[in-house]
């Protein structure tokens, strides 16, 4: 399985008529999740992808993509608990001392549109 990790979610990542399964995770599971699994890095900030590699313990790239969700995939997201102030870019000390939570979205099937 490949497993995305990200430091956020958008819908721009849908790709047509799709529903998208989101589960809390803990730290535990997602440090398995990354090391059982092929992974691929689209974090978009380097302070971020260092931090992050050094908590689940694998080398992540910062890789500020445009990404499309794919089937069979699932995404890590880890997520900061808190809103940061606009135009707001951390350091790295900085966002080692904000909890992550974490997240694993994964694509169900396609549906319809409400409405149609």
């Amino acid at each position: 399985m490949k497993v995305v990790v990200a430091n956020a979610w958008s819908i721009t990542m849908l790709d047509g008529r799709n529903l998208v399964k989101f589960a809390p995770a803990t730290l535990i599971y997602a440090q398995e999740l990354v090391r059982k699994n092929e992974v691929e890095s689209i974090i978009g900030h380097e302070g971020t992808a260092k931090v992050f590699s050094q908590i689940l313990g694998i080398e992540l790239p910062a890789r500020r993509v445009f990404y499309k969700m794919k089937e069979g995939e699932v995404m890590l997201i880890g997520s900061l608990s808190q809103r940061l102030p606009e135009g707001k870019v951390l350091t790295e000390e900085e966002l080692k001392k904000i909890p992550i939570q974490w997240w694993v979205a994964e694509l169900v099937k396609e549906y319809f549109i409400l409405g149609e």
